[in-house]
Order: C-alpha cells, then structure tokens, then sequence
C-alpha cells in the first residue's frame, strides 16, 4: 500500500533531494573556506533570486499541469494540436517573465546597495539576467514532466544542475584556486546548462512545440496570475526575516541565520515534494467531483507522517545538524534551528490547504491568503528583530507560520466544508503500514 502511495511521491522528493543535497554540500565547504560576510552576502543573493524563480514557476507551473492534463485525458479529450500549441505558448511566456523578473531583481539591487551594505550584489544579479534564461527552462520542463507523472527525468536533470557546481568547486578548493561569488554563479550556469541538455536528449518525447496561441496566453496568465502571487508573497512571507537581518544587521548575522534556514529547508524537502506530487491527484479529484474532504485529508496525512518526525528529531539534533552543516564557528544558529524546526510541525496543513485551492481554480483566495499571512509576518519581524536580533527573527517566522495556518484552517472548511481531524488517524494508519515496506 505505502508503495504504491509514495511511488510517484518518492520520485518527487528524490528529484528536490539531489539539487537540496548538493546545494548543502556546496555550503558545507563554502563555509570553511570563506568569511561569514561573503557567505551572508551570497545567501542574499540566493533569497532574491528564489523569490524570483518561485514568481515566475507560480505564473507557469500549476496552470500548466493542470491544463496538460486536461487536454491529455482520453476520457475527455486528447487534443494533440492543443498540446502543442500550450508548450509553445507557455515556453514563451515563461521565457519572458523570467528575464522581466531577473531585470526585476538587478534594479532593487542596484539601488538597495547601501541599505544591504554589500557592493557584489548588482554584478550578480546583473550576470542572472543571461543565466536565468537557462535556469528557467530547467524549471519549465519540470512542469511538463510533472504533468506526465515522470520524475524520474526530474530527478536526472537535478543530479546535474545541482551536483556539477558542486564537483566545480571541490576541483577549485582541491586546486587551490580562489572562488569568488562570480565563479560560484558561473558554476550554476553551468549545471543549469547541462541539465537542459539531459531534458532535450532523454525527455524529448514530452516537448512537441506548435504554433504560439493567444487563447492558452490568456489561460495560463488568467490562471497563473493569482499563483504568481501568491508565490510572491508566499516566498517574501518565508525569506522576510533574511531580508530584514540583511537590511537592519550585518552580512555575517545573514550568514549564521542561514544556516538555520538552510536546514529548515531540508526539512521543508520531504512535505514539498509530496505535496508536488499530491497536485495532481487533488485536482483530478476536484474534476470527477470525489470526496475532496477525504482527500483533502489523506494528502495532509502523508505530509504530516513524515514532518512529525523530522522536526522532533531536528529539535533534538540541531547542535550536531549545525557542526556538520557550517562547523562551530556558527554554533549560534542552534537555537533558532529549534524554533524553526517546531513552527514546521503546522506547515502540512498550509501546503495542503495553497494546493489544494490551487487544484480546485480559486488561486485568487490563496493569494488573499497570503497577503494576509506576509502583513503578519512583516509585524512580527519589524517587533521582534530589533529587541532579539536573529533569535527575534527566528521567533517571529514561527509565529507568523503558526497564525496564518490556523486562519487557513478556519477558511478551508469555510469555503469547501472541508475538515481535517481524521488526518492524525490516517497518520497512524501510514505508520502501522511501514513494516508492509519489506514485503
């Protein structure tokens, strides 16, 4: 039973797992080799630029699977024309809104120098507005892969984009030769690069292009627009507290509090890309008209059936989590590991409850959702990083997750009726099952 539930799932977190690892890897020996200032400095750049991938994947990636699916099903109909025509439009679309966001990012940069106090940030960024067209088309065909249920390709093209920066630079620190934040971007280039060579030679049957078409222009913006906003906010709700130690404290305080969030991003691994793979089947759901509070439920469960332990277990080994990560030097980030870790105990409900909303066609209520949840995160951050520094940020992303979760909840069964009290049975059920794993 749990194989056939966590098939398609364990793909998904595979696929997330192989460019999270190597990402961590990289960190790992950046940290040794490298001052906390440029560390931190770097880190921000990364929070930037996932803000805008996450904007540009919000306004392509749901619609897209959502409407291949509906012109790929043999029950309604199979239109392969319509098909080709939706990638063409979409790679399009995509295209553009990836280097109108990259361009975005290099003019906040370019006039937020002194508030950042960091000097590198708009040369790279002005540098990922070239390698952004790479990264995205990476991300584009994921889209198409996940609508076909194939994340065995996913997973390949992420070995790649994720383990060749990686190999770069321990051939750099092997060879003794300097690596400024330059290199480490021209290194993601080029795992990007050779990742959408993997999806052009070994995925193609999926990439049939036609004719660009204005009426799935409209769609997947009508559609997308909300998503995009919602995954604006949505990553500017989860990254604000870096914003902000950025802006109000210094590059290495960035440096020691991302080491927290880089390891409450592995534990936020496991529930993402099951709720990837859960898209699918909660909008197929909606679509035949089935029991969308049983499945609402068993999506939450499968979520909550690994979260659970992986927060209580990094609860109990942050110190070790931080001496491997980053080493002693950055022993302070423990604590905020920990707060992080127990808000991430609420976060299956919130990720079920975005999908979901998404899947049924009503992203315009997520994405009032989330301007909600960022107007009490920026509260809470602008109060606590002042008085507590770090720790204050750490505490008022906590809060911030846990409130806007209850008010999901609250609206979740107020506009589908939908209630979620049985998930924790489910959970058990899940949990009795494992030993069927060995069968």
């Amino acid at each position: 039973m749990i194989k056939k539930l966590f098939s398609e799932g364990g793909f998904a977190m595979l696929s997330m797992l192989a460019l999270q690892a190597f990402n961590l890897l990289t960190f790992m020996v950046l940290t040794r080799i490298m001052p906390e200032a440029l560390v931190g400095e770097w880190a921000l750049f990364l929070t930037f630029t996932a803000i805008a991938d996450m904007t540009r994947q919000g306004l392509l990636q749901n619609g897209l699977v959502r409407f291949i699916i509906a012109v790929k099903d043999p029950e309604t109909q199979n239109d392969h024309t319509a098909y080709e025509n939706l990638l063409t439009t979409s790679i399009i679309l995509n295209t553009i809104t990836a280097l109108v966001l990259a361009i975005l990012i290099f003019g906040i940069t370019l006039f937020s120098t002194e508030i950042f106090g960091m000097s590198t940030l708009p040369t790279l960024a002005g540098w990922f507005i070239v390698g952004t067209l790479l990264q995205s088309t990476l991300r584009w065909s994921e889209a198409v892969q996940i609508a076909h249920r194939d994340f065995k390709g996913i997973f390949a093209a992420n070995l790649l984009n994720g383990g060749l920066p990686f190999v770069c630079t321990l051939f750099f620190v092997a060879s003794k030769i300097d690596i400024s934040l330059m290199t480490l971007l021209l290194f993601q280039f080029f795992g990007a690069g050779v990742g959408v060579l993997f999806i052009a030679f070994f995925r193609k049957k999926y990439f049939t292009f036609g004719k660009f078409d204005i009426r799935w222009l409209k769609e997947l913006f009508d559609f997308g627009k909300y998503v995009a906003g919602t995954n604006l906010f949505s990553q500017i709700f989860q990254r604000l507290d870096t914003l902000l130690i950025g802006a109000l404290l210094t590059p290495s305080v960035v440096a020691i509090y991302n080491v927290a969030t880089r390891l409450n991003n592995l534990l936020d691994l496991p529930i993402n890309s099951l709720a990837l793979a859960e898209y699918p089947h909660i909008a197929q759901a909606h679509t035949k008209g089935d029991d969308m509070g049983r499945t609402y439920e068993k999506a939450v469960a499968k979520l909550i059936a690994v979260q659970l332990p992986m927060s209580l277990l990094m609860v109990i080994f942050a110190p070790l989590a931080v001496q491997i990560l980053a080493g002693s030097k950055y022993a302070a980030a423990v604590p905020l590991v920990q707060l992080l870790a127990l808000a991430g105990l609420v976060k299956p409900w919130g990720r079920v409850f975005g999908i979901t909303l998404d899947a049924i066609g009503k992203p315009q209520r997520n994405f009032l959702m989330l301007l909600v949840s960022l107007v009490i995160n920026l509260i809470f951050n602008f109060s606590l990083i002042p008085i507590f520094g770090a720790t204050g940020a750490a505490l008022a992303t906590g809060l911030g997750t846990v409130v806007t979760v209850g008010i999901g909840q609250y609206f979740i069964f107020k506009w589908l009726g939908i209630k979620s009290q049985a998930a924790f049975q489910e959970v058990l059920n899940i949990w009795k099952s494992f030993k069927y794993l060995k069968k």
